[in-house]
This record gives C-alpha cells, structure tokens and sequence, in this order.
C-alpha cells in the first residue's frame, strides 16, 4: 500500500497518461485520428489547422503545466524538423501563427495542417524491478568520471538525443551502449560504462522510467548515489 501511494504521488506530480490528454482534446473540440493521435507509447502529435484557431495557446498551456507532457519537436509541412535541443527552436504562439497564415493564404481546407507538433511524456510508464536483471549499465564520459566516482549520477541536460527534462539514461543490455555511445548525436568522446545495481536501486526508492528511444533503456529523474555504482570500465565496452 505505500509502495503505490509513493507511486501514485511520484506519478503525479510529473505526467498523466494520454488517456487524460485525450479526455482534455476532446473537450476542447479536437478528434482523434483527424486532430491528433498517438503512434506510440509516449508520444503523441497534435496537427495545428486553421478551423481550431483561438483553441492551441490554451491547449498548449494545458499539455506541458497540468499534464506534464512537453513539446519536443516541431515538424513543418515542408519536411523541416526543429527538435527542442536545436537553438532555433521556440515553443510556438500557434493562434497568432494561424491567424498569419489564413490572412496570408486562402484557405480551401480549413482541416489543412500547417504544422505537427510532437509531444513526448516526462516521466512515463514506471517499471517493475522484478522485470529487469541485477545489472544495469550506464554510459558516461571519462572527463566526468571523478565528480560521478564522489558524487554518483546526477540528471542532465546534455549528451542526449532528445530535448527533455534531466534524466539519467540506463540499458538494460549491454550491447545498446555499444550502439549508444557510438551515435554522433549522444556527444561522448571518451566513454565510459559503469555497472549499476539495481538491487541498490530499489531498495532507494529510485523509480525507473521505460525510455521510448531505447528498446532495452530504462531512465531515472532521480540521483543515482555513488554506492549503487558496482564497477566502471574505461577500455572496452
């Protein structure tokens, strides 16, 4: 009964599952499968069209502050893609964008998308301990190795794929830190991988998140303490 009074506090104060995103759409007038839709577990797109003009602001609003979804990606109807970590990317002002684009534009289709935005989960599903192994991994980068050595693993904002808010990325196999770390995108020079114990983990209350970009990755938004570290090898991974 604790565990999941925890759970449920933990879960609440970080995300909602998309049932509630799509109760909330629905009442704002928006369908499913026409206005919006989800392909895949945590994540979900919202087209921006010309006949919900006045409507997305407050959506918007709605999605990131009491949903606890956040806005990662923004995709053009010309195939351009502004992912949230790019420094040209800004949360849109999407009535006043519609407002421009139907004065500028005549409008044939009112259902017409000028833009999709994708938007991804903060926290997500919470995994059960039981379903992973004893040993998970962790890549890092050797310039960080002292401070993680006295310190442990502290939530960050860079060296990810994705614009998000700070996580700590493990796998759950080792073989994905091999793909992982070898990503031109992931941004470690000289890597590192620790050997975490997920009994430690556990016994800490620290909840593990599924990752969605990552078949075998589980993430924490929690500090990782130095004594749930078991080892760390430099050479090779």
């Amino acid at each position: 009964m604790i565990k999941k009074y925890y759970q449920f506090i933990n879960e609440g104060f970080n995300t909602y599952p998309f049932s509630k995103i799509r109760q909330f759409l629905k009442r704002k007038g928006l369908k499913e499968g026409i206005d919006f839709y989800q392909q895949d577990e945590g994540f979900f797109y919202l087209g921006i069209k010309p006949n919900h003009i006045g409507k997305y602001n407050e959506i918007l609003t709605g999605i990131e502050n009491v949903y606890g979804w956040y806005l990662a990606e923004i995709m053009y109807d010309t195939y351009d893609i502004i992912k949230r970590k790019d420094s040209n990317f800004k949360i849109p002002n999407c009535d006043l964008d519609l407002k421009k684009y139907i004065n500028s534009n005549d409008i044939d289709d009112e259902n017409d998308e000028i833009y999709t935005l994708m938007f991804e989960s903060k926290t997500g599903t919470i995994i059960d301990y039981d379903k992973l192994p004893d040993i998970l991994y962790h890549v890092s980068d050797t310039k960080y190795l002292d401070k993680i050595l006295k310190v442990g693993l502290i939530p960050k904002s860079k060296s990810k794929k994705a614009y998000h808010p700070d996580r700590i990325y493990l796998a759950t196999d080792k073989k994905e830190c091999t793909w992982l770390y070898n990503d031109p995108d992931f941004g470690v020079e000289n890597p590192v991988l620790f050997k975490i114990d997920r009994n430690k983990l556990e016994e800490k209350g620290i909840y593990l998140y599924k990752d969605p970009y990552l078949p075998s990755g589980v993430f924490a938004i929690k500090n990782i303490p130095k004594d749930c570290l078991i080892s760390y090898n430099i050479a090779n991974i």
